[in-house]
């Protein structure tokens, strides 16, 4: 695909991504002579007010973010008449699903730097809710990036408050994420422990992640089988911080991703 936006300034070259209400695409940047990633509402939103709002939330709170394992938020038009549109630092990288299994070292260390972003994003007063693998990318050197602030909240705006819809993905989702119960860092934290024990085993923490009111059922009731006892060669350190990540009530689980980081730094290297 080859089409030109905002004045002639970006080429988008190819599809990278879509979801509900927005696309990713592989663009060059005339005025920097560099790829990035735009990421632009479909046209069938593009006249809706809410989503509107979401789209330019999800902007500015990118835009707070300066960590090197988030993406970077390069430029933003909301007045375009191609649409509005985010722009973003490239990352060509692998998906953190692809490491599943993975030597445990290597695993750990994806593991810090995805929480060094969540650290730093949450002391921001930022909220990701989305925390899953697809978000995730692994460069060649090994530089972890975060993606999709689509979900996020911020403190700043006042919005930390869940609403009665259920957003993100189910198998990554924390059971507050399922109520109306208020949501802070800890939500991402069980999700950080769902994608660190698929990493870790090769496989969710739930038996039956395919069938969606099975995976409710065992998300809001359910006890994880111990990482320890599908690779009963992890370390028991590790074994013991992906349950307490994985604990129901936010109250028992980590506290914080600060917390969480420090436990992965002691970890034999």
């Amino acid at each position: 695909m080859s089409e030109t936006i905002a004045n002639g300034r970006y080429i988008i070259q190819r599809r990278l991504g879509e979801g509900g209400i927005g696309v990713v695409d592989e663009a060059w940047d005339d005025l920097l002579g560099a790829t990035v990633a735009i990421k632009r509402i479909k046209p069938a939103f593009r006249g809706e007010h809410d989503w509107l709002q979401r789209f330019q939330r999800e902007c500015r709170v990118l835009g707070r973010m300066q960590h090197p394992n988030i993406v970077e938020l390069l430029d933003v038009d909301i007045k375009s008449p191609d649409g509005s549109m985010c722009v973003m630092e490239y990352v060509d990288g692998t998906a953190a699903s692809l490491f599943a299994q993975a030597h445990p070292h290597l695993v750990v260390d994806v593991a810090r730097q995805i929480c060094s972003a969540l650290a730093y994003a949450h002391a921001e007063g930022v909220v990701h809710r989305d925390v899953k693998p697809g978000n995730i990318l692994v460069k060649p050197d090994g530089t972890v990036k975060l993606l999709d602030f689509g979900l996020a909240r911020s403190s700043l705006d006042g919005t930390l408050t869940a609403s009665d819809e259920i957003l993100g993905t189910l198998l990554f989702i924390a059971p507050e994420q399922t109520t109306s119960h208020r949501v802070d860092g800890r939500a991402d934290l069980y999700s950080f422990g769902v994608l660190l024990y698929e990493m870790l085993c090769g496989r969710p923490p739930y038996r039956n992640p395919g069938h969606a009111t099975e995976l409710f059922l065992e998300i809001v009731g359910g006890e994880p089988a111990s990482p320890a006892a599908v690779v009963p060669s992890l370390h028991p350190d590790l074994d013991a911080l992906v349950l307490r990540l994985l604990e129901r009530s936010p109250e028992r689980r980590c506290q914080s991703a600060s917390e969480v980081l420090e436990a992965l730094e002691r970890l034999p290297r």
